[in-house]
């Protein structure tokens, strides 16, 4: 196979010398735009780290934390923290704000205390980052609900007492920085994943329909999650690529170890590195990838010489191997699929270049 997959190659060079089927073959380089530290009008807004801080904590304890603060605007400025309570979408993961009030035993937000209601941040400077630190409290109630309590910590330019105003029954997105507040209270909780799906998929098409048959590489894993349970688990694990007995790639499952929230489903997506011939995207000036009214990106073949050997070709099959926790006990998802990468288009022409050498061979030695 490997034999076959570098004939292939050394075909697919010369059909695109000739720009027989793919005129647009080698991809444009965009260059990236850089920033210059010394423009007077540079704004980035502000920032907030970590991402996201987790807690295991029992009924009644007072959990502890520190944020950092980064302006990275003209002039210093004060920055407001305020809380709010956040649930998954369902599906990628992103957190939808509630505005609904929620009872005090369930409201995460209402137990998060900060010492001080509004801090001065100084703005970057280019030997400075002038980072300000924020501590914050969270305290448990006695009668709060056990499992998954998620909210948000987020910081504004503006007082969000003044700017934010309640919206009974509403959900919306926030624009402010913020970090991810998930807390699991400890007592009777359950974690319990399902496997709904497990599918390979085109990476550049908006609607994530499983296949069977890929033209080119990368080909990309979509795996959906369903928790059942009633706080939030961390699936961790591999996607093992074989061709026949051979492991051709090992893909570590969920890399920035996202979490799936309580009673809650979630898509994960695990992508193939490609080989010497691949699909790639075409940027704008900017970079960014072109898309169409359907929200599919464009693409065109792109060649990568550091893999001059390597051609992805014949069938293949991924074994998706995951391992989470559930109160101290380890619980595995096993799942296997099946899948093909045919060049049809390059079969179709190198056959077409064979049976045109043999057709001319063929009069050749007629005139003879």
């Amino acid at each position: 196979m490997e034999r076959i997959s570098k004939m292939l190659s050394v075909s697919l060079l010369l059909i695109l010398s000739l720009g027989m089927f793919y005129p647009k073959a080698l991809a444009e380089v965009t260059p990236v735009p850089v920033v210059d530290p010394n423009a007077t009008n540079l704004d980035l807004g502000t920032s907030i780290s970590p991402v996201k801080i987790t807690y295991d904590v029992n009924l009644g304890e007072t959990a502890e934390g520190e944020l950092t603060l980064y302006n990275v605007t003209n002039k210093a400025t004060y920055l407001y923290p305020y809380a709010k309570n956040f649930k998954s979408d369902g599906s990628t993961g992103t957190p939808m704000f509630i505005e609904e009030k929620l009872p005090l035993n369930a409201s995460l937000k209402d137990w998060i205390v900060f010492d001080a209601e509004k801090v001065m941040v100084e703005n970057v400077k280019l030997d400075n980052t002038n980072a300000t630190k924020i501590k914050f409290k969270i305290n448990i109630p006695l009668d709060a609900q056990y499992g998954g309590h998620y909210a948000a910590i987020m910081v504004s330019i503006n007082d969000p007492k003044k700017t934010l105003l309640p919206d009974q029954g509403n959900i919306a997105f926030s624009a402010d920085p913020g970090t991810l507040i998930l807390v699991n209270i400890k007592g009777k909780v359950s974690r319990d994943l399902i496997l709904t799906a497990f599918k390979a998929t085109d990476p550049f098409t908006s609607v994530k329909n499983d296949q069977t048959v890929f033209e080119w590489m990368p080909v990309e894993f979509t795996t959906e999650l369903e928790n059942k349970g009633n706080t939030h688990a961390f699936p961790l694990g591999n996607i093992i690529v074989y061709q026949g007995d051979t492991e051709v790639q090992k893909l570590i499952f969920n890399d920035a170890q996202s979490a799936i929230l309580r009673e809650s489903k979630r898509l994960y997506s695990t992508v193939m590195q490609p080989g010497f011939i691949y699909n790639d995207s075409i940027k704008d000036s900017g970079n960014a990838p072109i898309k169409d009214s359907n929200g599919n990106t464009k693409t065109q073949l792109s060649l990568n010489w550091d893999k001059l050997s390597k051609q992805f070709f014949g069938p293949y099959k991924a074994k998706l191997l995951l391992v989470y926790d559930d109160d101290g006990i380890k619980k595995n998802i096993l799942e296997e699929k099946d899948f093909w990468i045919i060049p049809w288009k390059l079969i179709l022409a190198v056959i077409i270049l064979i049976a045109g050498y043999i057709f001319v061979k063929s009069k050749l030695k007629e005139k003879e």
